[in-house]
């Protein structure tokens, strides 16, 4: 099975349709983040046309990331990686770009990383304050130092 967890209620009925086609396929219109419930999900405002985007891949739940506008977001449905490891049960692969959510779930990453053999991990922290750069950092040694750290494909980071 492939589970898709993807927020962006521009996106929905495409991905519906994508579904359809793949009988494996179980598709969740919600973000991942640190908590259950409703949260601020920020479009992208792309510089060079001057608009927002929004049906990007670059939208967040970040407010602090780079390219994207602090007025125009959407409420969407999140759960935490606790809740969707318990949804899914054990899986082989699983990949994680959540434009700079990451920091916000990276140590319930870990403290789950039983529920999958492998985890491709995107990181963001060019894209966010200088703050996010210790952060980064710091989870990079919390994966490197972790027992399971064989699991994280440190070179996609």
């Amino acid at each position: 099975k492939v589970f898709a967890y993807e927020p962006n209620p521009y996106l929905k009925d495409k991905l519906k349709k994508i579904e359809k086609r793949y009988k494996k396929l179980i598709f969740y219109p919600m973000g991942i983040s640190n908590k259950n419930g409703k949260i601020n999900y920020y479009f992208k405002f792309d510089k060079y046309e001057n608009k927002i985007k929004f049906d990007s891949e670059g939208n967040s739940i970040m407010n602090e990331k780079k390219n994207v506008s602090q007025t125009e977001y959407s409420k969407i449905d999140c759960i935490d990686f606790k809740t969707l490891v318990q949804t899914t049960g054990k899986v082989d692969i699983i990949k994680i770009d959540i434009e700079g959510g990451e920091y916000l779930i990276y140590k319930d990453i870990l403290k789950y990383s039983n529920y999958f053999n492998h985890c491709i991990l995107e990181t963001h922290e060019t894209k966010l304050s200088k703050n996010y750069l210790d952060i980064h950092l710091k989870m990079v040694k919390e994966i490197n130092m972790h027992p399971n750290k064989d699991k994280f494909d440190l070179n996609y980071i």
